[in-house]
């Protein structure tokens, strides 16, 4: 630098003997040299600092290395004993859950169970009828029929209990190695990651010191160093033309090239020499990237992401249907609903709103379960004759999915089934307000409804983003006349859809979010209001899981439960929730391998203990609770229960593999995989075929 800097004094150093104006000239040359100097001590200062920096994390990442050693023994020691101690408390809840079970099970056995309940049933029937009256064995008989029912029930319930929970205890000393040798193999992947933290922290570091001294940076001190000469020569600028620049400036911006070239030739051999970052205190280093090679890296998408326009939370959100839609200047409005909702009194409320609203509405009350498109059609005639702007559906996901087939039909010309498929509608439907009276299908949320062809006996789907409704009024307080095992069954599907969506190959974060915390509230809330429909927290917690599981559905779609499912109900008179909550353990199985991480993700929400365990083993445990979340809360376990005949398993796979949900499943299935599900989802859960003077359920309906 002080050899460029001195030849710029060459170029312009007057001789001696100099007349004034050439004195002049010479100061003002003196205040470009000092200009220069100041400048370029500045840089060797900068240099010499930069070069300590690099020299520090050297030496850091020497002291760094030689612990790594210690550092992962320090962490499988910690990763195991977190891992034993898991296992102890996870054993001791085994085999208390299932002493307990055992327990129920032998006062069962033993006849102590009706003993005990019988004492209270004599004391309560005694308190509403005297002893000596005529109707005392008479109420005392019919409540002893009740209580042998609840015996039975309990009976069949517990046997299945004790048969899930001997069955995860034998499979336990096999988790527990799993569990072990996962425990180190997380404690060697917590150790390559703080080393890969650290390097990444070294590499990024020495980068930075390396661009400071790198010969490219000349450029910019270079840019400096003529701001500074342009700053010193601009008060004399009045007085140079042309020919002054030349005289003067030019020979001193020569001098400064000359001067960064020098500082630009020998950094480089320096730097290169000590800030080597792959090469870090002799240790080689391979990036980063190869450390976590396909290790939990999440794909970069772009996600589209389907939000109704505006939806009402809340206890008795769904007295404000009236004001909205007076908001909306309509007219007249048309009630789809049907005959349980009428007969529970949900649908006052509704139309109470209206009526005070002013907007003159009706009631068609109708719906069948199913949604075969003739009624579809015979409701749509009735709609356009009354002149109805606004839908209002009031009921479950068959409600729902009439009211949306029905406002295609309104607005757009045809038959139902011509818009089956994807984006098929052209027209928006006609405004559709929804109050769900479930907790379950998510369909108020979605972008498809689900139609019956009454002459094909299979059920299609039409998809379209016009199909989501305009507004949704959840209100808890419309769902606590569900019966238990209506909660139960709608309960079930909410949990088939949020876990379908998170395992979908179309899922995002932002469904994953919703997916997981759906099925945290599921298996919190669900038991506790099927026990007690009276529960507002646990009606609140379950309208909002359900909202979250269909929100999370209808954008990362669903799989093969769906799929299968539509087959079954097209086929059989059972409810598509019935069909889904049978199906849902037996499709996770055939999905594991798939992404036994998500699954194990899926344990944890359910609020398995997954600290410790391989991802096999975790995965395991989701399908075991699902399997022992559907004995508690007493739905049909296999596909026979339920009332389907084996021998048509062949037509069901066949109709189930041109399901068009099959294409997001996570596992790619054949008309053989298919089957093997179904097959599997007629055998009981292990131990129960074996238990003793076992009596199956009636099929449900």
């Amino acid at each position: 630098m002080l050899v460029g800097i001195a030849f710029a004094g060459v170029l312009v150093v007057p001789s001696s003997g100099a007349r004034p104006a050439e004195r002049e000239d010479g100061r003002l040359q003196e205040l470009i040299g000092a200009r220069i100097q100041a400048l370029g001590r500045y840089d060797v200062q900068r240099q010499t600092v930069l070069l300590q920096r690099g020299s520090d994390i050297i030496r850091t990442a020497s002291l760094f290395d030689a612990g790594r050693d210690a550092r992962l023994q320090e962490t499988l020691g910690q990763s195991i004993a977190g891992s034993a101690r898991s296992l102890f408390v996870e054993r001791a809840a085994l085999d208390a859950a299932l002493a307990d079970a055992r327990d129920t099970e032998r006062r069962l056995r033993s006849g102590g169970w009706f003993q005990e309940h019988l004492g209270s049933l004599i004391v309560q029937t005694a308190a509403s009828v005297p002893p000596d009256h005529p109707r005392f064995l008479e109420r005392l008989e019919s409540r002893i029929k009740v209580l042998a029912a609840i015996e039975h029930r309990v009976a069949r319930d517990t046997d299945a209990r004790v048969a899930v929970l001997s069955a995860r205890q034998a499979q336990y000393p096999r988790d527990k190695l799993a569990r072990l040798a996962a425990a180190v193999e997380d404690g060697h992947r917590a150790a390559r990651m703080f080393d890969a933290s650290h390097d990444a922290w070294a590499e990024r570091r020495m980068g930075e010191i390396q661009e400071g001294l790198a010969f490219w940076r000349a450029g910019e001190d270079y840019q400096r160093l003529v701001e500074a000469v342009k700053s010193t020569l601009r008060p004399y600028a009045y007085e140079w033309g042309a020919g002054g620049f030349w005289e003067y400036g030019a020979a001193s911006l020569i001098g400064i090239l000359i001067a960064m070239a020098w500082v630009g030739a020998t950094t480089p051999a320096e730097l290169r020499r000590r800030a080597d970052v792959r090469t870090l205190g002799g240790i080689s280093r391979a990036p980063l990237s190869r450390h976590w090679k396909g290790e939990g890296a999440m794909a970069q998408v772009t996600t589209l992401f389907s939000w109704p326009r505006e939806v009402m939370f809340g206890s008795h959100c769904a007295r404000d249907v009236g004001r909205y839609a007076a908001r909306d200047h309509v007219k007249q409005a048309m009630i789809v609903t049907d005959p349980g909702v009428v007969q529970k009194g949900l649908v006052d409320p509704v139309k109470a709103s209206l009526i005070d609203a002013g907007v003159a509405c009706e009631v068609i009350d109708d719906i069948s379960p199913e949604v075969p498109h003739t009624a579809v059609v015979h409701i749509a005639g009735r709609c356009k004759q009354a002149g109805a702007e606004l839908l209002v559906a009031v009921g479950g996901g068959s409600v729902i999915d009439t009211a949306k087939a029905v406002g295609i039909l309104l607005s757009n010309a045809g038959s139902i089934q011509d818009y089956e498929g994807v984006d098929r509608v052209g027209r928006a439907i006609t405004t559709l307000y929804v109050v769900p009276t479930t907790a379950g299908c998510g369909s108020e949320t979605s972008q498809f409804c689900i139609v019956l062809d009454v002459k094909r006996k299979k059920k299609f789907e039409i998809f379209s983003r016009k199909l989501i409704p305009e507004r949704i009024f959840i209100d808890p307080m419309m769902t606590r006349s569900m019966p238990p095992d209506l909660t139960a069954s709608s309960g079930m599907e909410a949990l088939a859809n949020a876990v379908e969506a998170y395992c979908s190959t179309w899922a995002s974060p932002l469904t994953d979010t919703l997916a997981l915390n759906a099925v945290r509230l599921i298996s919190e809330n669900l038991r506790a209001a099927v026990a007690n429909g009276q529960d507002v927290q646990a009606r609140q917690y379950m309208s909002l899981a359900a909202f979250e599981a269909g929100l999370a559905f209808t954008n990362a779609q669903s799989g093969a439960v769906h799929a299968l499912g539509h087959s079954l109900s097209g086929m059989f008179d059972i409810p598509q929730r019935i069909g889904d909550a049978i199906l849902l353990p037996h499709v996770m199985k055939a999905n594991m391998n798939a992404n036994m991480w998500r699954m194990a993700n899926v344990a944890e929400a359910l609020g398995e203990p997954v600290a410790g365990p391989s991802p096999r083993a975790a995965a395991q445990r989701a399908i075991e609770a699902v399997k022992l979340l559907l004995v508690d809360v007493g739905l049909p376990t296999n596909l026979a229960e339920a009332g389907v005949d084996k021998n048509a398993l062949s037509s069901l796979s066949e109709r189930a593999l041109e399901d068009t949900f099959l294409r997001t499943n996570p596992r790619a299935l054949n008309l053989e995989d298919i089957e093997a599900i179904y097959e599997d989802a007629f055998v009981e859960y292990a131990g129960e075929e074996a238990a003793p003077g076992r009596r199956t359920r009636a099929p449900v309906h």
